[in-house]
This record gives structure tokens, sequence and C-alpha cells, in this order.
């Protein structure tokens, strides 16, 4: 087997398709059948059916498949550590991020660093901040950038902290607030629980949701439209203008707070791309 195999394996595994496969390697579905009969005949062995739904992996098939998945993450990280050899910053930092980060906070960072060190390339994949937790502790990922208050990790770096508000086109009293429609949306479970502690701390009666949707940003859209109320972050609050904003606090007064942290996997940190980008966030202070 070769690199070729394996990421004919990988893609495989992703698309569970035959033609998806081949799309996904630019390449064509006769070109990949060929190729994965000739690994079936080199082992002696079926590594998937197809049936209706697409492709099943056999036994000996999600061996092979867990192997190519292992040597693609060797030789990856043998292209890294040779890359980290020059004399220069250089190579491909690869980042875990939940997509608020991407949208407000990863930008200026990713453009400021790469304006010092213009030979480093970055891999964004964004997941939910309980997700990437499990990606830089796999070393799927070099640094992750979370937005939870987890006290369980080796590491972590705050990039910042904000106040959270509620935003309405209308004036709210908070005293009846259980009364008001909210406009909700899919968050990070660890998120969504921290902001069902706030509530339960201040209000008796569950909150009234109009709607539950899919992102913040489509919660924005609708409060702009005087929909009902959200939930938004100090920097989103302030790019809303016109609106009612109300910060929320805990019962002892202490604002509710939200906080953005950079965790880095420990074994990537011996990479000086990984070293010198954690080194230069740490040097940032309150970026909102």
């Amino acid at each position: 087997m070769d690199e070729k195999d394996w990421l004919l394996l990988r893609a495989l595994r992703d698309t569970r398709n035959i033609t998806k496969a081949a799309n996904l390697l630019n390449t064509s579905q006769p070109g990949l059948s060929k190729r994965l009969r000739l690994l079936e005949e080199r082992f002696g062995t079926s590594i998937c059916l197809r049936n209706k739904s697409g492709i099943e992996f056999t036994p000996a098939g999600e061996y092979l498949v867990e192997y190519a998945a292992a040597m693609l993450d060797k030789l990856r990280t043998a292209h890294e550590h040779v890359s980290d050899m020059g004399s220069e910053i250089k190579g491909t930092l690869r980042i875990g991020s939940s997509n608020y980060c991407i949208n407000y906070i990863l930008p200026d960072i990713l453009a400021a660093f790469k304006k010092e060190h213009p030979q480093v390339e970055f891999l964004v994949a964004s997941a939910w901040s309980s997700d990437i937790i499990k990606m830089v502790a796999s070393g799927e990922v070099h640094i992750g950038f979370i937005r939870n208050d987890n006290t369980f990790l080796p590491e972590r770096v705050l990039l910042c902290t904000e106040r959270t508000y509620i935003c309405s086109t209308r004036k709210i009293d908070m005293e009846r607030l259980p009364d008001e429609p909210q406009i909700a949306y899919k968050s990070d479970q660890l998120v969504t629980a921290g902001l069902n502690m706030w509530w339960a701390e201040n209000y008796k009666r569950p909150p009234k949701v109009a709607m539950m949707v899919d992102r913040v940003g489509s919660s924005v859209e609708m409060v702009r439209k005087g929909l009902g109320y959200a939930f938004l972050s100090e920097k989103m609050a302030s790019q809303m203008h016109g609106i009612q904003k109300y910060e929320i606090k805990h019962p002892d007064g202490q604002p509710y707070s939200r906080y953005t942290w950079a965790i880095p996997n420990q074994d990537a940190k011996q990479l000086r791309v990984v070293s010198s980008f954690l080194e230069y966030i740490r040097k940032l202070e309150n970026i909102v």
C-alpha cells in the first residue's frame, strides 16, 4: 500500500460512496473502482460491499481503513517536522475553532501572525467547542479555540472575556422576561448549560421560546425584525445599532461573562510554528 491507497480508503470512509469518493479525489469512478479491486486482489479479500445506500466495509476493510488513517497521520507528522527543521518559521497550522471565533476573533489574529510569518499557512476546521477539545487531544488539530470555561484542560490561554446581553428592538421589563418571546439558537451544549443555569438563578418559570433557529446569525436577523429577544455576546451586541441592550448578571451583581480560550495539543508544541503562534497569542490582551 502507498499514499494513494491510504487516501482512497480515507475517502471511502468519509463518503461511504464510490462516486463521491472519486469526486473527492479528483479521479474517475472507473479508475477508483479499479484501484480498489487491485487492492482487494493484493490482500486476497473483500474490502467493502456495495448496497443501495452506498458501501459498507468488511472487517478486513475496517482494519485497513484504520491502518490507512494511522499512516496518513504519520506522513503528515513527518512533513510537519521536516518543514520545521529550516531556519524560518513555516508550515501549516491546523486549527479547530467554533464558528463564533471564526467570524469574530480569528481573522485578525491569523492575518497579523501571517504578516510576521508569511510562509505559514492555516487549515481551519469548525466544530462545537466540546468537539474541538477532543480534536486537540487526538492531535487532529494543533490548536483549538473554544468558548467555554472547561477547567480540566492541561493548558489554556485566555484570549478575551465578553459580557452577555439580551437584545431586543423594544424595551423589556426584566422581571417579566419569561413572558417575552425568545429567539433561541443552536449552540454548544456547554454554552446552553451555562445560560440555563443563569436562567434558573433568576426565574422560576421557563423562557417562552418563540423560535429555535440553526445559528446565532439567524437569531440576530429575527431580533432586528422585532420578532423577539436573543442572548448575544458583547461583540455581537455592540454591532447592533438602534437595539435595546440589557446586560445580564448573576444574583450577586457579577456580570455573566463568556470566555474564549486557545488550547494547544501538547505534542504539537514541539513544532516551532505552533510554539511561535502560541507565544504570539499569549501576548495579546483582551481582543474584544
